[in-house]
């Protein structure tokens, strides 16, 4: 294989354990339990049971992609490690969608027993905040770990695009928050922190158009500092927009309620634990594809995988008695 294609393979895959580690921690690790608000979940956010048939489906998808992983890379040659790499993309975006669902159905599960109430909603919505830092720093990342010649038309396009997607949603968050704001200082603070934002992101955009035009390694560089320069002033925003004053307040949930909510999240946490494990198995072949200890690892990875389905499924089941109430009663996942 080319060091190209190496380089290329690795990347993707560093990213994607990144990423999907980074979002496992903020939703599956974290002892808050609230409510997930994600395109991922557009149309299920008030059913426990459609929701846990959506975590199903996407078990099942990802049982799909770990399995056309493991065939690509026994039958490899250098013209399909492209295969490769996009298989690892959508393993993760896949392994991220999983998580923010299975989130939401713990949620939603736990306020099944009695005696738990919904979360309460503050003027910032924690997850969403958290979200707009962890992409663009990986977009940051992106541009530190590749190479000038990696850094291709579709590959620039997708970064500026998650880029100006999370500014736009971090400028809406803090637009919102400035609104609802109850003391003067904080509506200006939430003010500054889209300007900031926004002037950081034209900076960064604009070091974008000029690599494009003359991609040398100084105008590479330029574009990293600018990048990183963008995700400090992001996170410092979040950071902020994070504070307890600004989010509202978590479930209050009984002990029996949180016994349910943790085997759904370790079971979701085994999975995506997985998923990082198949990477890194990935990112050794890319170096030696003869590497047959780990070949071999590859139908552990996809064993446990599912495994950890089959565990995430008997939470469910086990508790499904306590869902029979009636949903309609959580409105939003939120306390009214």
């Amino acid at each position: 294989m080319s060091s190209g294609h190496i380089k290329d393979v690795v990347l993707s895959c560093n990213q994607s354990i990144n990423q999907m580690q980074l979002v496992a921690e903020l939703l599956l690790l974290s002892s808050d339990l609230r409510p997930v608000r994600s395109e991922a979940l557009t149309g299920f956010h008030d059913s426990f049971p459609n929701c846990k048939e959506l975590v199903m489906t996407r078990t099942r998808g990802l049982f799909v992609i770990a399995g056309r992983l493991h065939e690509l890379l026994y039958c490899i040659s250098t013209a399909r490690w492209f295969d490769v790499n996009r298989c690892v993309h959508e393993m993760c975006e896949l392994v991220i969608s999983l998580t923010e669902t299975c989130a939401h159905a713990a949620y939603l599960l736990a306020l099944t027993y009695p005696n738990c109430y919904p979360a309460e909603p503050g003027i910032v919505d924690l997850y969403t905040a958290k979200r707009t830092a962890i992409d663009i720093g990986i977009c940051a990342q992106h541009l530190k770990q590749a190479s000038r010649e990696q850094l291709t038309p579709p590959i620039l396009v997708q970064i500026c695009s998650t880029v100006n997607k999370n500014l736009g949603q971090l400028t809406e968050t803090c637009k919102t928050a400035s609104s609802r704001a109850v003391l003067m200082q904080d509506q200006e603070q939430f003010k500054m922190c889209v300007k900031s934002s926004t002037t950081s992101g034209g900076c960064f955009l604009t070091s974008i158009k000029r690599f494009k035009q003359q991609p040398t390694e100084q105008h590479r560089t330029r574009c990293v500092s600018f990048c990183d320069s963008l995700a400090a002033v992001v996170s410092a925003s979040v950071n902020y927009a994070s504070e307890d004053q600004f989010i509202g307040h978590p479930a209050r949930i009984s002990s029996e309620a949180f016994q349910s909510k943790m085997a759904v999240l370790g079971a979701c946490m085994s999975i995506v634990s997985s998923c990082i494990q198949l990477c890194k198995v990935v990112k050794e072949l890319a170096y030696n594809i003869s590497n047959q200890a780990q070949m071999d690892r590859i139908a552990m990875c996809i064993q446990a995988i599912s495994r950890a389905s089959s565990q995430l499924a008997d939470a469910f089941l086990q508790h499904q008695h306590q869902a029979a109430g009636d949903d309609n009663a959580i409105a939003n996942g939120y306390n009214s």
